[in-house]
């Protein structure tokens, strides 16, 4: 297995990448079905609205959809061939894809169409500067976390509000700092 994704109703995604495949789990293990022939190898899933699973390939080469309901999947985004390779992937309540490219230092922002509606970061190590972004996920909410391992910390992302302080403890991890940043629209 390479990436997992839990959904909203509880049930638990497993990529795959030797056998190219994307398992669904019930919430308590028990293996349910599959979808296989994957395009590319696989390296991050993201669990969406509407009972979806995301994947992205490893080679960075799309956003994939996978409905397990109509067992229907399509494209969501052809990367160009600019494109860096992919670190993660999550997709918001609103159907809003973020990707990681490590290689670039930034997050990127998608609509739900797929097409590209904001950037964010640079390389370095101030706010807002990455030096290798991997991983992304979020809370539910606005705010997205991107896991920074290159600054050993993780950078906070409010998505579509002014900038805020957070709120409660900040050093959650030992030696992991959350820093928040501007808002990413």
């Amino acid at each position: 297995p390479v990436a997992i994704a839990v959904g909203a109703r509880g049930f638990v995604y497993v990529a795959d990448a030797v056998n190219g495949t994307i398992s669904r789990y019930t919430p308590e293990g028990i293996f349910l079905d599959s979808f296989s022939g994957m395009t590319g190898t696989l390296h991050d899933l993201a669990a969406g609205p509407a009972g979806r699973v995301y994947a992205i390939a490893a080679a960075g080469t799309g956003i994939y959809q996978y409905d397990f309901e109509s067992y229907a999947s399509h494209t969501i985004h052809a990367a160009p061939a600019s494109a860096s390779k992919p670190g993660g992937l999550f997709v918001n309540a609103t159907g809003s894809y973020f990707v990681v490219e490590p290689g670039k230092a930034r997050v990127n922002k998608l609509d739900a169409a797929g097409s590209q509606t904001a950037s964010f970061g640079s390389k370095g190590r101030g706010r807002g500067q990455f030096r290798s972004p991997t991983r992304i996920s979020g809370d539910g909410g606005n705010r997205v976390f991107v896991l920074d391992t290159g600054n050993n910390r993780v950078q906070v992302l409010r998505v579509g509000e002014p900038r805020a302080p957070l709120t409660g403890p900040v050093n959650t991890l030992p030696s992991v700092r959350l820093t928040d940043l501007d808002s990413l629209n």
